[in-house]
């Protein structure tokens, strides 16, 4: 199971670090499931969060390939979102794929 953590400029950190520190454990602890959990950025460049914690992620969307999960953190960040053809092309292929849609908070506004 591939599960992409979507990041963006203005996202907050805690929606993005909260389900990857979850996903991961279980990544970790419980090998033979098979989750394969990693984040990806929409412009494939450093991220800087709501409050400025920068990260670097391990690929950029263009990237991923095909996901079961894609998760779309909320934030102030998402606002500039929902106006970025490029941001809504990438959920509506992503979401066309079948991959499941999750959000935190206001990553729903996104979709």
């Amino acid at each position: 199971m591939r599960i992409a953590l979507v990041s963006f400029d203005g996202m907050e950190e805690l929606d993005l670090v909260g389900p990857w520190e979850v996903l991961r454990m279980w990544q970790l602890q419980y090998p033979d499931d098979g989750a394969d959990v990693f984040t990806v950025s929409l412009d494939g460049e450093t991220v800087t969060c709501a409050k400025g914690m920068q990260i670097v992620t391990d690929m950029p969307a263009t990237e991923m390939g095909p996901v079961d999960v894609a998760l779309m953190p909320g934030g102030r960040g998402t606002r500039e979102l929902i106006k970025r053809e490029s941001a809504l092309d990438f959920v509506r292929e992503t979401a066309g794929s079948g991959s499941l849609m999750t959000s935190v908070c206001t990553g729903s506004l996104v979709y």
